[in-house]
């Protein structure tokens, strides 16, 4: 890891100030979240100041990966964008991430087809990710989904993970309502009441609720 060990805004003022200012270089952040929730919003927004790979395991489009980013506003030439076939990448992930852009965000969207494959090779690339997030002075996002039957290895993702951040939806009085937990954080305070925040344009504190 180079000496400047930066650290990466989430997007979200409030988790930058519970995390001390962001998330360390050499990190990585577990999103898990309900298919059916906004919750690209919120990788949006902590890619928006960095070079960005985007890899998704289930859309192969690049015209459609790079739509998918267009609302973090990422120039064009600081945005990569790539399918991510999961056989492929547990056979060979230096093919992936063996070069990252120095001080860039990462995000595999989601994973969970990754972590249904065999445990050695997952385990396996996952620490690859590490070394080169640690190399590269950059961070990873790894986006599961919630509310589906749980792949064999979630657990070693949420093990291998430096932040965990949960994003719940319920309805109340017949509104939606958005919360966002932080269960583990290496660096910082966890969130066990949640904040509720706002999917819309862009990632938004709902001050109407209270904020633990």
């Amino acid at each position: 890891m180079a000496e400047s060990n930066p650290t990466f805004s989430t997007g979200i003022r409030y988790l930058d100030m519970q995390a001390g200012g962001g998330v360390p270089a050499g990190d990585i952040v577990v999103l898990t979240a309900p298919p059916n929730s906004q919750s690209e919003t919120i990788f949006q927004e902590f890619a928006s100041a960095e070079p960005t790979v985007y890899l998704s395991t289930t859309a192969q489009d690049t015209d459609e990966l790079r739509a998918r980013l267009e609302p973090s506003g990422i120039p064009a030439e600081d945005l990569t964008v790539g399918h991510l076939d999961p056989t492929a990448f547990l056979d060979d992930p230096e093919k992936f991430v063996g070069d990252l852009p120095p001080e860039s965000v990462v995000v595999v969207d989601p994973v969970d087809l990754l972590e249904s494959g065999p445990r050695g090779a997952y385990l396996a690339s996952l620490n690859l990710l590490k070394s080169r997030l640690r190399e590269t002075d950059s961070v990873a996002l790894l986006h599961c989904l919630s509310d589906t039957p749980v792949p064999d290895h979630r657990a070693l993702t949420l093990k291998r993970a430096d932040h965990i951040w949960s994003l719940r939806q319920t309805i109340e009085n017949g509104e939606l309502q958005t919360t966002l937990y932080v269960p583990k954080s290496r660096i910082g305070a966890i969130i066990a009441d949640g904040i509720s925040i706002e999917l819309t344009d862009g990632v938004q504190i709902d001050t109407s609720r209270n904020i633990a």
